[in-house]
């Protein structure tokens, strides 16, 4: 297959076609020439206002609700919402039923993605069956195809196995991704604990159940000098340790969900249910300190935290709703939208390319002749705004329904493939 994409603005700071404007010419999945313009004749032809491209983009947490909840999602749908959003990657997280513990999960899984533009990354279960007592067959997993391990959305309550898994990761390089946040600090907490939560007779879940996880874990990983990511912080304090801990050069890194920088707690005076999620949306000062902590990179890269949830579970009262919202095809729109007038695009960029591979040890792959067509297509200028009819995971819980955003995913070029958005 021969594929033509016209006059795209170049977003790859390796290449030395950064931030120009070019045609780039793909023959079964390999760019075999780039250049000011190209008539050559080709199978398809991609052309849109604005078309800008850049290596493709990874989203470092996902659920895909598959095997056990098929659905809420499956691994079609699922990977067709991270094409939809950009994502020629995606993390997996192993909370699904059974849960992702063994080789067989991971062959499973692996499996069934095969044929999809978008590439699944298995990450199995640090413990058995999430269940904190005792740690999982990391190296049979790792050996099967996992890249990294997590307890999913569940706390490890005994710091010794958190210790035992960062020290047995050190015999493949493997990645351990926490959760930070201890749930029995409060346990009924439906939101961020502050003056809107109080207002709203709402419970809240303090900062602290955040912080105290995340001090606790970077104890552990300086012990055992281990590698280590936090999945999605959302506080203050959170980025500060992390600051601290990287200054010390521990092997760390951290997340945040595109969410947590466009949405505030004020939000939820409206009750909707989409938007209660986890980690909880933060009040405008939490928000800020984490566009501060991506301004000064001690936020490494900002992830969907798609979590798609059935009808019954969120047409219900607030108190009573599973936390979680589906974000694969806005991720970009999402933080874009938060950043564009506080980074360059560049860095924002750099949070769904570059930095992700660094942390997973994945090769990059610029745009430059002779490599691996591996290509996000995107406008980020434009404006447009997410509908209902465009959702094509099989949940629909967002809460970004209607409202405008800016930013568009054009599409991905992936594995001799592509998908494009209407």
């Amino acid at each position: 297959m021969r594929l033509l994409i016209k006059k795209a603005t170049i977003i790859s700071p390796n290449s030395k076609y950064h931030n120009k404007v070019r045609d780039i010419l793909i023959k079964d999945g390999t760019i075999i020439k780039i250049a000011a313009s190209i008539t050559e004749k080709v199978n398809k032809i991609i052309k849109h206002a604005g078309l800008h491209v850049s290596e493709g983009w990874i989203d470092m947490q996902t659920n895909l609700c598959d095997p056990g909840y098929e659905y809420k999602e499956n691994i079609d749908s699922g990977l067709l919402a991270a094409a939809k959003g950009g994502f020629t990657k995606v993390l997996v997280l192993p909370q699904t039923l059974p849960v992702v513990d063994s080789k067989t999960s991971i062959e499973y899984l692996l499996k069934k993605a095969s044929t999809s533009v978008t590439e699944l990354i298995a990450i199995g279960a640090l413990t058995k069956g999430l269940n904190s007592k005792e740690l999982a067959e990391m190296f049979d997993m790792h050996e099967s195809g996992a890249i990294a391990f997590s307890n999913g959305k569940k706390y490890i309550d005994n710091p010794s196995l958190l210790k035992m898994g960062l020290l047995y990761c050190k015999n493949f390089n493997g990645l351990i991704i926490s959760s930070a946040n201890i749930n029995n600090i409060n346990p009924n907490a439906v939101m961020h604990e502050g003056n809107i939560s109080t207002s709203l007779g709402l419970s809240g879940s303090p900062t602290i159940a955040e912080e105290i996880s995340i001090t606790r874990d970077i104890s552990i990983l300086k012990y055992t000098n281990g590698k280590l990511h936090f999945g999605t912080i959302s506080t203050t304090e959170a980025i500060n340790a992390i600051k601290r801990a990287k200054k010390e050069k521990l092997k760390i890194s951290a997340g945040v969900a595109a969410y947590n920088l466009l949405l505030t707690d004020e939000s939820l005076t409206s009750f909707d249910t989409n938007l209660k999620v986890d980690p909880p949306l933060r009040s405008k000062k939490e928000v800020n300190a984490l566009i501060n902590g991506i301004k000064n990179k001690t936020i490494d890269v900002i992830c969907s935290d798609h979590k798609p949830e059935n009808i019954e579970n969120k047409k219900c009262e607030f108190e009573y709703a599973k936390a979680g919202m589906i974000g694969l095809q806005t991720t970009f729109s999402c933080a874009n939208t938060a950043l564009r007038n506080k980074i360059n695009l560049s860095q924002i960029i750099e949070l769904f390319t570059a930095n992700p591979r660094k942390i997973l040890g994945i090769p990059n792959s610029d745009i430059s002749v002779g490599n691996k067509a591996e290509i996000t297509l995107f406008n980020p200028n434009e404006k447009y705004t997410y509908t209902q009819d465009s959702i094509v995971s099989k949940s629909k819980n967002s809460p970004l329904l209607n409202i405008p955003l800016v930013g568009r995913v054009i599409g991905v070029v992936n594995k001799k493939k592509f998908i494009l958005n209407k």
